[in-house]
């Protein structure tokens, strides 16, 4: 009989616990607002789109990759997607609510939010593509069946500095094809800043956005 060679046990196990693993909650995406990846159809989105950078920025260089996501993540973060929705249009708070009530409220949203990005795959630091014109491209030439992505970018200055990253989960189903469909524009209002959630379905994309209400 072989005998149990538990130093050995040992390294394996530190091998496994040295293997980086991230997500995107542990990075904070564009506080300030400074990307914009638009809301385009399907063939805008994998043969180049524009990916807009506000002007306070300055000049930068821009990188992205798609990383993709498991049936079973995407499913996940579909599950808790759908739950927020509902929960939204449940229990969205009134102009008039008080504090505590949009407090509850908002408290709720960004748990949900925090349960989302914590499925969702990070960037892989030697995979950036860079983007001499500010467009994100996927080749979709070889794919046969639905793929769920993690779309990331991002942006530096001319030095590779001040990084500022943005991520965006989309849906790419070679059986849709292209769409020519509008995308339909989020709710505003005065004393709105980012509330609940909204996914829009556009060829084959799945956009994900949110806000949350204040007093």
């Amino acid at each position: 009989m072989k005998k149990f060679n538990v130093f050995s046990l040992l390294l394996v196990l530190a091998m496994v616990f040295m293997i980086p693993t991230a997500y995107a909650h542990e990075i904070e995406t564009d506080p300030d607002n400074i990307i914009t990846i638009p809301l385009t159809a399907q063939d805008e989105m994998y043969s180049g789109t524009k990916v807009q950078v506000d002007d306070s920025y300055g000049e930068y260089k821009l990188y992205y990759q798609y990383v993709e996501m498991t049936d079973e993540i995407y499913n996940q973060y579909m599950a808790i997607l759908e739950e927020q929705r509902n929960y939204e249009k449940e229990n969205r708070p009134s102009d008039d609510a008080e504090d505590d009530v949009i407090e509850a409220y908002n408290k709720k949203m960004a748990e949900y939010e925090d349960s989302k990005q914590a499925l969702l795959p990070a960037y892989v630091e030697d995979d950036w593509v860079a983007s001499s014109d500010s467009t994100t491209k996927l080749d979709t030439s070889n794919i046969t069946e639905v793929k769920h992505y993690n779309l990331w970018v991002k942006i530096t200055d001319t030095s590779d500095e001040n990084a500022v990253y943005d991520d965006l989960v989309v849906n790419y189903d070679p059986s849709i094809g292209t769409s020519e469909d509008e995308v339909p524009s989020p709710e505003t209002s005065d004393n709105i800043w980012l509330i609940g959630l909204a996914a829009l379905a556009i060829g084959g994309i799945m956009v994900v956005s949110y806000k949350k209400v204040t007093s």
